[in-house]
């Protein structure tokens, strides 16, 4: 019974600094608009305007960015395992090197977005997204062969 409480007490410890670290890190991104290489997993970032980001790195695994604006944002090598990014406008956006693995797109709305070197992103999800662009033909920047339809 000695050992559990401490263990307990400990294990209580680092989550709460855990959680501040990420209060701290949403703090730093509302502030400053970078939080390059944060941990930002799970945040609820819907309808976050965070045109010109810099989020470089971030952990943004299951967040939800869900209607954020991402204009100009720089995600690359970011982590967006199973991240939210349904109606998203993304233009602009550099996601070289992401891990898109699992994220949403639907409904993602793309124009001169770059996708080149993403990881873990499928034709799918592609697919759910849609060109926003005024450009002919499209300016995102995807891999070789694919393409995204014109947003109805």
């Amino acid at each position: 019974m000695r050992l559990v409480l401490p263990t307990t007490l400990a294990c209580s410890l680092l989550a709460a600094s855990a959680q501040a670290a990420d209060n701290a890190a949403l703090e730093r991104l509302r502030q400053s608009n970078h939080c390059e290489g944060c941990d930002l997993s799970g945040a609820d970032l819907r309808r976050a305007e965070l045109s010109g980001a810099g989020l470089a790195r971030a952990n943004l695994a299951r967040a939800d960015l869900s209607e954020a604006v991402l204009i100009g944002a720089n995600l690359q090598g970011a982590i967006l395992l199973g991240t939210r990014l349904t109606g998203a406008l993304l233009e602009n956006a550099n996601f070289q090197g992401a891990n898109l693995s699992g994220a949403n797109m639907s409904g993602a709305r793309l124009s001169g977005t770059d996708l080149r070197g993403a990881l873990g992103i499928t034709r799918a999800q592609i697919e759910q997204a849609c060109d926003d662009g005024e450009g002919v033909p499209s300016e995102n920047k995807l891999p070789e062969g694919w393409t995204v339809d014109r947003c109805k």
